[in-house]
Order: C-alpha cells, then sequence, then structure tokens
C-alpha cells in the first residue's frame, strides 16, 4: 500500500491539478500548446503503465474514471481520435 499512497500522492499533489488545468483551458475554448500536449501524454502512458498496480486498489477506481474522462473529454472536444485503457 505504500506505493499506492506514494503515487496518490503524486495525483493529489501534481497531476490532477494540472490536468484540471488545461481541462479549464480546453474548455474555455484554448487550444493545447506542444508542451502541454507531451505532459497530457505522459500523464496517460503513466497511467496505462501503473494500470496493474491500479488494479490492486479498486477503491480508486473513481479517481481513475476521472482522469480518464478528462482526457476524454480532450479529445472529444478537439475531434481528435484516441484510444485509451485504463
Amino acid at each position: 500500500m505504500g506505493i499506492a499512497l506514494a503515487l496518490l500522492e503524486r495525483l493529489r499533489l501534481s497531476r490532477i491539478p494540472r490536468l484540471l488545468a488545461l481541462h479549464e483551458r480546453v474548455s474555455q475554448g484554448s487550444r493545447l500548446d506542444a508542451a502541454d500536449l507531451r505532459y497530457l501524454r505522459e500523464a496517460l502512458h503513466d497511467a496505462q503503465r501503473l494500470q496493474p498496480q491500479w488494479r490492486l486498489f479498486p477503491e480508486f477506481g473513481p479517481i481513475f474514471g476521472g482522469l480518464a474522462r478528462i482526457y476524454l473529454d480532450h479529445h472529444q472536444s478537439t475531434g481528435q481520435r484516441t484510444r485509451f485503457a485504463i
């Protein structure tokens, strides 16, 4: 559980605030720049890579569901096609 708590802390302090800020910008009609898109891809890559660990803790499912919605909302609002497997 120690690793899961460390990862959750990273999500709480770093990933979620930045992802929500990106989501807000896109919701207001702004486009993401190359650095933002790189960060979004990195966050998605991390989520996919860590998926086996998170499956051990189903109580965290709602957190990851929310993050998945942010990612999907972005791709739908920009008309991009996406593959998402979290």
